[in-house]
């Protein structure tokens, strides 16, 4: 099944456009979240058995976050990010191998 990264979300336009070329609406819901319903395009859509089983077709949830989180995963793939992450994985793995605990902070 395609995931959703597939699906080409504009939210300031406020529509999704699936890997098919079709673009929905987003409908708003009143806590900042949304969807976007295919419905009936995905009846005799040649990519639906990739795409979805349900009767209904396919729907795409939209986060109140989804702002954030598509910036979020856009910097995930600079390779500059990329390098800072494994960087402080590489000092977590050295820590481990010399038998160093790294202390949990709790909040009470």
């Amino acid at each position: 099944m395609f995931r959703k990264d597939r699906f080409e979300i504009d939210l300031g336009v406020g529509s999704v456009t699936c890997p098919n070329g079709v673009s929905v609406a987003i409908r708003s819901h009143k806590d900042g979240s949304g969807a976007a319903y295919f419905g009936s395009a995905c009846a005799d859509c040649p990519l639906r058995q990739e795409c979805t089983n349900s009767p209904g077709g396919r729907t795409i949830g939209i986060s109140r976050h989804e702002g954030s989180l598509g910036r979020a995963r856009a910097r995930q793939k600079d390779p500059g990010w990329i390098a800072d992450y494994r960087a402080s994985a590489k000092g977590d793995d050295a820590y481990a191998q010399a038998g160093i605990t790294i202390p949990r902070v709790t909040y009470s």
